[in-house]
């Protein structure tokens, strides 16, 4: 059984959030990779075309290719369907319920959280993950 994240993928148009939410997992200890897409589309080249990520960090409002967007489309994936990773919705403003509702049935979506990430923040995230998976 896998034993540590290896991959993380952080999907935000804001530079700055990437920038805090990369060093606060580098500063928490993780090691492995985080890869920073600016849109959802960017983000599913990098699906399609790299190691899926063991967690993805998902901004909803961004252009070109919103979180939604996004969510639908990575379902069609195959490598998304056969290693499912938890996905974490960061939220910079209060979402609809509606809204909150739609994301509520998507396979993976398991938390859904305010920017920024924090070491109370990434903790929540591992006790979502298998037992004995640690960053």
């Amino acid at each position: 059984m896998k034993n540590r994240v290896h991959k993380i993928l952080l999907v935000d148009d804001n530079k700055a959030t990437n920038f805090f939410n990369k060093q606060i997992l580098k500063k928490y200890g993780f090691e492995g990779e985080i890869v920073v897409k600016t849109d959802g589309l960017e983000a599913i080249e990098e699906i399609e075309n790299s190691e899926m990520a063991d967690v993805i960090f998902l901004d909803i409002n961004m252009p070109i290719m919103n979180g939604f967007e996004f969510l639908e489309k990575i379902q069609t994936i195959e490598a998304y369907k056969l290693y499912n990773p938890l996905i974490v919705i960061m939220m910079g403003v209060e979402l609809p319920t509606e809204d909150v509702e739609k994301i509520k049935r998507i396979n993976n979506v398991l938390l859904m959280h305010r920017k920024m990430l924090s070491n109370e923040s990434i903790d929540e995230v591992l006790s979502y993950l298998p037992e004995g998976v640690a960053i």
